[in-house]
């Protein structure tokens, strides 16, 4: 029961009361807390009980960690699947997440979340990190990955590619002209099939 100067009161010190007793506060102790204190107490409990809950983790910790790469020009993060334990009701996955020179595990019930912890505990790690604080070794992967990129652009931007000028332009068009007057079944073939483009094209 609860008492109060309205009913509204009243209906709070009840609930409060009924709270009290589900959670184990004598109702003295309860009296000096305010109900809402009790309430943050067991949020808190539970967040600390039970594996890394998936409302712990980043809205998208992939898609998060892959930006990080991009933006820094680091290779890719790779995943791989390191086991699956448990009865089938009770599964429970372990995926391995892989970069530069980190190694982290992530579990879950589902693929889906053991990735995502893994992913998001790998964001947490590099997040802070710079390349002076990389070991060498990831550095000189970080290196090699760009040089094999950037070199194949500067190769092709190097390369010297002729300018189409008037006599090529002409060359073309004559060998369009010969090939059109020319005889022989595959090329009746392709002379019958640009025809049938051209009416379709022109509707006439």
């Amino acid at each position: 029961m609860g008492t109060g100067r309205s009913k509204k009161d009243a209906k709070h010190t009840a609930a409060k009361a009924v709270l009290d007793k589900l959670i184990g506060v004598s109702t003295e102790a309860s009296a000096e807390t305010p109900i809402t204190n009790n309430i943050c107490e067991i949020q808190n409990i539970q967040d600390t009980e039970g594996n890394y809950g998936e409302e712990k983790i980043l809205n998208n910790p992939i898609g998060s960690l892959q930006e990080m790469c991009m933006s820094r020009h680091w290779p890719p993060p790779k995943y791989t699947m390191e086991g699956e334990a448990g009865l089938p009701h009770e599964r429970q996955f372990t995926i391995v997440c892989s970069m530069l020179n980190y190694r982290l595990m992530g579990q879950g019930k589902s693929k889906k979340l053991a990735k995502r912890q893994a992913a998001h505990k790998m964001w947490q790690i590099l997040r802070d990190v710079t390349e002076q604080t990389l070991p060498p070794e990831a550095i000189d992967e970080i290196v090699e990955r760009n040089t094999n990129v950037i070199v194949p652009y500067l190769n092709l931007k190097d390369s010297k590619i002729s300018t189409l000028t008037t006599p090529h332009s002409l060359k073309v068009s004559q060998f369009h002209k010969n090939l059109r007057s020319s005889t022989g079944l595959k090329l009746s073939e392709l002379q019958v099939c640009e025809r049938g483009i051209l009416v379709s094209m022109t509707g006439s």
